[in-house]
């Protein structure tokens, strides 16, 4: 009996380590899920911009993220595992941002999201 309540303990241990484990995998694959859909959102804004003419914007603040024309909110979206200092990034009619990084608190950890991904450089500087 003594030898099976040690198995026991041993098994429960060696379950709470590696649930431990995959929360933290778990947790990690949803922030990222999150940035893809962060990047498809800026990515959706400059098409938006480009196909309609109008100059929008693109704020981040909190969890959310609001993209309005003027004063009109177009979209709005919320994130768990991501978190913004107030920015603003402005759109033109032609869909291009005026800025080509983002900050981004990924699970407390500041991560900078490059939209140069998105939008080539050298197209917004005229280059191309």
């Amino acid at each position: 009996m003594l030898e099976m309540l040690v198995v026991i303990s041993i098994l429960m241990i060696a379950m709470s380590y590696v649930s431990g484990i995959a929360f933290s995998v778990i947790a990690k694959t949803k922030a990222q899920t999150e940035m893809v859909s962060l990047h498809n959102l800026v990515r959706k804004t400059g098409v938006m911009a480009f196909s309609s003419g109008t100059p929008m914007h693109l704020r981040l603040h909190k969890d959310t993220v609001t993209v309005s024309v003027g004063d009109n909110v177009v979209k709005s979206a919320s994130f768990e595992m991501l978190r913004f200092h107030q920015q603003l990034v402005r759109f033109n009619r032609s869909g291009m941002p005026n800025k080509l990084a983002l900050n981004v608190l990924v699970r407390g950890k500041k991560t900078p999201l490059d939209l140069e991904t998105i939008f080539n450089r050298n197209l917004v500087l005229g280059n191309g």
